[in-house]
């Protein structure tokens, strides 16, 4: 008897362990697919890869020489915070067929995979501050309120970008 009870709970201990640390896809929509931000005056530094927006209150640009275009704060102030979050996406000068294949949350992580191109004629990528960004919305599944790591990766796991954002 006892013998069998310490199987179960190595069954359910086990159960547990494997649940917390399940990966799952998280639902996703582009909201804008290529938009610019808007230069107030010459940048001191480089434009983040990655922005993350989790409420009303920090729909601000990255850096203060930079404003977000009208399309893009018209998308973010009409957003429910409550239950998605906004990713702003530098894309660059890359083809349309370039497109983010999925959107998955681990525990504390949550990466966001693009899908792979190659560098050639009609496509390619620069650094600047006149790239632009893709927008999308990702549904918030079951319980947030924690500091979440986001990695941007392409289909290779070559990392993009990364940040640390706290969401509700």
């Amino acid at each position: 008897m006892k013998k069998n009870t310490y199987i179960l709970l190595l069954i359910l201990l086990l159960m547990a362990s494997c649940s917390k640390t399940q990966q799952q896809n998280l639902a996703y929509s582009v909201l804008i697919q290529s938009s610019p931000f808007v230069e107030i005056s010459p940048p001191t530094q480089d434009a983040p890869s990655l922005i993350i927006i989790a409420s009303q209150d920090e729909i601000v640009p990255p850096i203060s020489e930079l404003e977000f275009s009208d399309d893009v704060l018209e998308k973010l102030k009409g957003m429910n915070f409550d239950s998605t979050f906004a990713v702003l996406i530098l894309v660059g000068q890359i083809p349309e067929d370039s497109k983010i294949n999925k959107v998955t949350r681990e525990s504390d992580q949550v990466v966001i995979r693009v899908k792979n191109y190659s560098v050639g004629p009609g496509n390619y990528k620069l650094k600047g501050y006149s790239l632009p960004y893709q927008l999308i919305s990702v549904e918030k599944k079951n319980k947030w309120d924690q500091s979440v790591e986001f990695i941007l990766e392409d289909e290779n796991g070559n990392l993009l970008g990364n940040i640390s954002q706290y969401i509700p």
